[in-house]
């Protein structure tokens, strides 16, 4: 039942050690489907060429330890 679904997840740089087809693949196949599951999905990557199609984008800097919301 929807009460007792997950509503977010957090994935930290998943798509690290994976080369480009496999990236296209999480992005094109496996989000998706995750989408269907959970209603909101964070994406953690330094990588803006990792950014997910039909997504939002922000961009945090960080600089002397201080993490600053630079665009949204």
């Amino acid at each position: 039942p929807d009460s007792e679904r997950v509503n977010i997840v957090v994935l930290d740089e998943p798509t690290s050690h994976m080369d480009a087809v496999s990236r296209t693949l999480f992005n094109e196949r496996y989000l998706p489907v995750l989408r269907e599951v959970v209603p909101n999905i964070y994406v953690v990557t330094p990588h803006s060429d990792d950014v997910c199609p039909n997504s939002n984008e922000w961009v945090v800097k960080k600089h002397h330890g201080v993490s600053t919301l630079i665009a949204s």
